[in-house]
């Protein structure tokens, strides 16, 4: 039974974690977590972030909303030396208190088990934010995740020093498609290997994109053809 669409009003409270896992795909074996928010409406149905966000959005929630998933995220993955990473919105990485919080998050933990990720198109204003995230809290693994097309400002993003990218699944099956997308993957793949920059593939939803994707020699994958979020994490094997 599909979840009623949430209309005026969302009760931080109910706003929790789902996890759901990237894959190093040769050994079929987790390395991190994502941390994706979910809301639990009065009869315990799943509300995607589609049906919610915008509400939080308009009351300005987006701040309280983070912390809270950065919160209950540190408390159920760190005993469980799960490595993780919750989603930022752009404003967050202005907000001084957040960010002393997810310093502070990330200090207690060990190196690389706290990350971030942060849409591809907020790099080009928030790059120096990053860099100064970097410095501060050596210990956060950074991701930049939603990129939809391979170009030399990537290529700069790559060699910032963040830790991770994501390309969409889409755009990779598209790439694998024709000699010249492959050649384009092979180069950012040699990119991020120069780098020290894991490649994932996102939004993988299907046997089609999934084959695309270990042909051309991407490491990494997450998506629902391979794991669909979930609210507790029964087998933990992350590096």
């Amino acid at each position: 039974m599909h979840a009623q669409p949430v209309h005026t009003h969302v009760e931080l409270e109910q706003v929790i974690p789902f996890y759901q896992p990237i894959y190093a795909l040769k050994a079929k074996t987790v390395v991190r977590y994502e941390c994706l928010a979910r809301l639990l409406n009065a009869q315990q149905q799943v509300i995607l972030p589609n049906e919610f966000l915008y509400i939080i959005e308009k009351h300005d929630d987006r701040v309280d909303m983070t912390s809270r998933i950065l919160e209950l995220s540190q408390a159920y993955c760190k005993p469980r030396q799960m490595s993780w990473s919750v989603n930022l919105f752009a404003s967050d990485l202005q907000d001084a208190e957040l960010v002393n919080s997810l310093q502070r998050i990330c200090t207690d933990s060990s190196k690389g088990l706290c990350g971030i990720e942060i849409h591809f198109a907020y790099i080009k204003d928030y790059l120096p934010q990053l860099r100064l995230l970097l410095t501060r809290i050596p210990h956060l693994h950074i991701t930049v995740d939603e990129i939809e097309e391979c170009t030399d400002t990537l290529k700069g993003v790559i060699a910032s020093g963040i830790h991770a990218i994501k390309i969409k699944g889409e755009l990779i099956k598209r790439f694998a498609s024709n000699e010249h997308g492959r050649q384009v993957i092979a180069d950012f793949r040699e990119h991020c290997q120069t780098h020290q920059c894991a490649l994932i593939a996102e939004h993988i939803e299907d046997q089609e994109t999934l084959d695309a994707v270990q042909a051309l020699g991407i490491e990494y994958g997450q998506g629902f053809y391979l794991s669909h979020p979930v609210p507790k994490v029964f087998a933990v094997h992350s590096d």
